[in-house]
């Protein structure tokens, strides 16, 4: 069944992140890829600027794991709601390294044509992110 291949495509993807081998996570990724993250100025396109994003993250975060909470797939399209469990264990935009655990959670749209990712959608708990960072402030301290 063709959904179900795309289910295990993204699972191969997330696996090899799970490993740090970003390089077997692109395998699995058109080599025209465009990815989209909120916050991001513009859409990151090509595997050498997705190898880019990338490597800021693992500075930032090394030896993040995803978890797979939920998976649907229809057609081309794949679903895919997952926890991030991550370190702060580098700078990251700017934030040295608090060694705070943290854990987030994400909701991703992949685009697949020809057994490949061509486009994702991320959305990421960025605000949660930044809260557990400690650059934000809690709902009751922001008040006090």
């Amino acid at each position: 069944m063709v959904t179900e291949g795309n289910k295990d495509l993204i699972r191969r993807a997330f696996e090899a992140q799970n490993r740090g081998d970003d390089e077997a996570m692109l395998q699995c990724c058109d080599p025209d890829i465009v990815f989209h993250e909120p916050g991001l100025p513009a859409p990151v396109r090509g595997h050498d600027a997705f190898r880019q994003l990338l490597a800021v993250y693992r500075s930032g975060f090394p030896g993040y794991l995803f978890t797979e909470e939920d998976m649907v797939a229809e057609g081309d399209t794949v679903v895919a709601r997952w926890r991030i469990d991550m370190t702060h264990g580098g700078d990251f935009m700017g934030i040295p390294a608090t060694g705070r655990h943290l854990t987030i959670q994400s909701i991703d749209i992949f685009r697949i044509v020809s057994g490949k990712i061509v486009e994702q959608w991320a959305v990421a708990d960025t605000f949660g992110m930044m809260r557990q960072l400690g650059v934000l402030p809690l709902p009751e301290q922001a008040s006090a």
